[in-house]
């Protein structure tokens, strides 16, 4: 579908938009414009009553306005509704939550049936999807391309997220006879919908992300700014005086910062968002750019961009890199022994009681940081999605997590 420049707004309902990814990507949708024509109505759920003041008091970019709900995913009667009120749902909330999506589908489903308008879902899900079981006694030769959608579909059911993520791909494929009028066409029918279901499903998948996110939603103490698994390496290192790795640390996982992707390039629609000074603080933003990988993919469903592909072959990996757990939890160690909260810059082997307590067992289902999950972003790369920072800068960003990780610790204890 192509968006005219009009006064029709996009409604857009997105979960997840005061956490770490969601509230970089409302961020984007908010404060960062390319196109002055396009209106935005946005509508985000929130747990946090005080949140949802706090973003309904927003000052927000030009032509966009901003509601925010106090609701969660568990009620499912609340999504299905808010989903039928929204031609795009961009999902950043619980990746594994099926009731969630399903009343997601469901509402997005009511709203076709009521306007035969076809609506998009932007599902986050991950690359934990992948998971072996090497508790971190080896690496893998298996390294998956979201190209390879024959390979991408040998991965289980019983793998984690595959079972949320094959349902979105099924809602894609009902397919519909139906043929969406068009004023001044001849036929007055739109041949080209004519084997389109009522949703389009887009399923992105980031590996390891780093570094502190930034912008208004951060500044103003409404968005979460830190990952969880670098954060939750150092704070067990610290409670026990030492940084720790499960097995020999062999397994190997991709990356991604969270600030990274330069400019979106080759997305030249007529709803391309891009940096401007359109925004709220008179400065420039500073836009956390994994959001990009969600913009570009937003941009091409909208536009009909033929490479942004959906439903069976609609899956995006968002990685720029690779490194083993060892190579990480050493450079963590390193870090903590500097500061003084490490007895050695070397890590030490997790032993299975302190498995048990810090992961819940050191197998897969304990934790996947002793799991391979191994994969190229070629898809999303192909939409203009184009990241610059590497393993080395995941590194470098680990003294100023340690600092952040230290001051919570010590609030905490």
């Amino acid at each position: 579908m192509r968006m005219a420049n009009n006064d029709t707004p996009i409604e857009i309902f997105i979960t997840g938009g005061t956490g770490y990814i969601g509230g970089s990507v409302l961020s984007r949708l908010l404060y960062s414009r390319g196109n002055r024509d396009t209106k935005f109505n946005i509508t985000t759920l929130t747990r946090s009553p005080n949140k949802a003041d706090a973003l309904n008091s927003l000052k927000t970019g030009l032509r966009v306005t901003l509601r925010a709900v106090v609701g969660s995913n568990s009620n499912e009667a609340q999504l299905k509704q808010l989903a039928s009120e929204a031609q795009v749902v961009i999902a950043c909330a619980d990746s594994d939550d099926l009731g969630a999506a399903k009343a997601i589908l469901a509402g997005l489903k009511l709203r076709y049936e009521r306007t035969r308008q076809v609506g998009y879902l932007l599902h986050t899900s991950g690359t934990g999807v992948l998971e072996d079981d090497a508790r971190g006694m080896h690496s893998t030769e298996t390294i998956y391309s979201d190209l390879d959608i024959k390979l991408l579909e040998t991965l289980p059911l019983t793998q984690p997220h595959r079972k949320v993520d094959l349902t979105l791909v099924e809602a894609d494929n009902q397919g519909t006879s139906f043929c969406q009028p068009v004023p001044n066409c001849r036929t007055n029918v739109c041949r080209a919908h004519a084997s389109l279901g009522f949703v389009q499903t887009y399923i992105i998948l980031p590996p390891t992300i780093y570094g502190v996110a930034s912008g208004p939603l951060v500044e103003s103490g409404i968005q979460n700014a830190h990952s969880q698994q670098i954060p939750r390496l150092i704070e067990v290192g610290i409670d026990r005086g030492q940084a720790g790795v499960i097995g020999a640390g062999q397994n190997m996982w991709p990356n991604a910062h969270i600030d990274d992707g330069e400019q979106l390039n080759d997305l030249k629609t007529s709803i391309v968002l891009s940096q401007s000074s359109d925004h709220c603080p008179n400065r420039p933003l500073s836009a956390p750019k994994v959001a990009d990988m969600y913009i570009a993919i937003f941009n091409g469903a909208l536009s009909a961009n033929p490479k942004a592909s959906h439903g069976r072959s609609g899956f995006y990996f968002a990685e720029n890199g690779e490194h083993t757990m060892r190579l990480l939890v050493t450079s963590i160690a390193q870090v903590l022994h500097s500061m003084g909260l490490g007895d050695s810059p070397v890590p030490t082997t997790f032993t299975q009681a302190e498995l048990d307590r810090y992961f819940g067992g050191g197998g897969r289902d304990g934790t996947s940081l002793g799991t391979n999950s191994r994969c190229r972003a070629e898809r999303a790369k192909g939409l203009g999605w184009a990241p610059a920072k590497t393993t080395d800068d995941m590194l470098k960003s680990l003294p100023a997590e340690v600092e952040w990780v230290k001051r919570k610790w010590a609030k905490q204890n």
